[in-house]
């Protein structure tokens, strides 16, 4: 049986407190269901007591400022062991005086060591390893002891990556392949630090029942019936659709459902207080995956347009359903949002270009519109949990 280690930072936790987004978990479950042999290691970050106390008190604040991220109040003394959905996974605390700074030396050396006693514990000499928002030299320093192939998927360009690591290109390159979750990253990535030999991307999947067969909609006449759904939170601009749909609906003749809660909660309802649509908008609250089905089924479109998304799973949900989905250009969705084909792309956070978009989309025919959610909806089927784990697999054992 193949063998798969996955380390990465960026994992959930079985606790309340979690706050991580479900990306690696997807895959690595998906991999168990598919017959592999899969080994988590959560790289879980710990701090001086004064950011832990910060968080404790002001991490929703802390969160919209730097945009989200899964920081944690309780700092992680030693090493917990549980499975989710029948994968294993160790949470190994690293202790780092800077959040986001390079890890001291002795840190990553303590973190290898750990790592290297839990594998021969559990006799698992992986086939692959692969990293998700890692740092640049901990896979190649474990595999000196181990000599797997290495992967490596960035969810963003890392900050001061140069800086931290003068022999940078070197330790790239000692990697299989490296990835990046999105088209939009890789280019900002070999833009920024260097080009990258037999790049690959990453893309999440939804869940495989959620793509329907083709879309229930007729769109006869302009859209009307629009959602949001995300966090409240600056980078994401939700306050700037209240403002474009007030543009284009000087009448009120749209509604808006709000998915999601965040630390933005105040700039949107002030955007709405300004526009005078407080009874064109509602708020759902944060729901469940399948509970937001039936209201993408409800609407008839989706937008979000926000900036620094790696990828953006909730507007391939949204075009699963057959919504009229609105991403940002450059983001982590272009790429696969095709603009005018499957879906459209606005600048990050434009009122007025979204606002000049919608009109846009109004102007076009019923069967025109038709067609881009047909498009989507095959987009979306092309893209389940099953089907990106087990291209993802493939790619790193093949």
């Amino acid at each position: 049986m193949k063998k798969i280690l996955l380390i990465t930072p960026l994992y959930p936790i079985p606790y309340p407190e979690n706050n991580a987004t479900d990306v690696c978990h997807s895959f690595a479950k998906e991999w168990v269901r598919q017959g592999y042999d899969v080994l988590v290691i959560h790289l879980q970050g710990v701090y001086c007591l004064a950011w832990h106390l910060l968080i404790k008190l002001f991490g929703r604040q802390i969160a919209n400022r730097v945009g989200g991220g899964n920081f944690y109040s309780k700092r992680l003394r030693k090493t917990e062991y549980y499975t989710m959905d029948g994968v294993p996974i160790f949470r190994v605390p690293v202790y780092n005086f800077i959040p986001h700074g390079r890890f001291p030396k002795r840190s990553i050396q303590k973190f290898i060591s750990e790592v290297l006693d839990i594998l021969k514990a559990k006799d698992f000499v992986p086939d692959a390893i692969t990293g998700h928002m890692l740092s640049l030299e901990i896979i190649p320093l474990l595999n000196e002891h181990l000599h797997s192939k290495t992967f490596m998927v960035e969810h963003g360009v890392p900050k001061k990556l140069k800086e931290r690591y003068p022999d940078y290109e070197k330790i790239i390159s000692s990697y299989t392949r490296y990835g990046f979750r999105s088209k939009g990253i890789q280019e900002d990535f070999e833009r920024k630090i260097c080009k990258v030999p037999a790049p690959f991307i990453c893309y999440s999947g939804i869940p495989d029942y959620l793509p329907l067969q083709e879309s229930r909609r007729t769109f006869e006449g302009p859209l009307s019936r629009f959602i949001y759904v995300g966090e409240f939170i600056r980078r994401k601009y939700p306050s700037k659709v209240v403002e474009a749909l007030s543009k284009v609906y000087p009448d009120k003749g749209f509604s808006l459902t709000f998915v999601g809660e965040g630390p933005d909660r105040e700039e949107i309802d002030s955007a709405i207080a300004a526009t005078s649509s407080a009874s064109s908008v509602r708020f759902s609250g944060k729901l469940p995956r399948k509970e937001i089905a039936p209201l993408y089924d409800e609407a008839d479109c989706m937008v979000m347009i926000s900036e620094h998304e790696a990828f953006g799973l909730v507007y391939l949900e949204a075009m699963a359903r057959g919504c009229i989905t609105i991403g940002a250009r450059g983001e982590g969705i272009d790429g696969v949002i095709v603009d005018g084909v499957n879906g459209f792309l606005c600048p990050a956070g434009d009122a007025d270009e979204l606002a000049s978009l919608i009109r846009r989309i109004n102007g076009l025919t019923s069967s025109e519109r038709l067609a881009i959610s047909n498009a989507a909806i095959s987009t979306a089927r092309r893209m389940t949990d099953s089907a990106v784990a087990e291209d993802y697999a493939e790619l790193l054992l093949s």
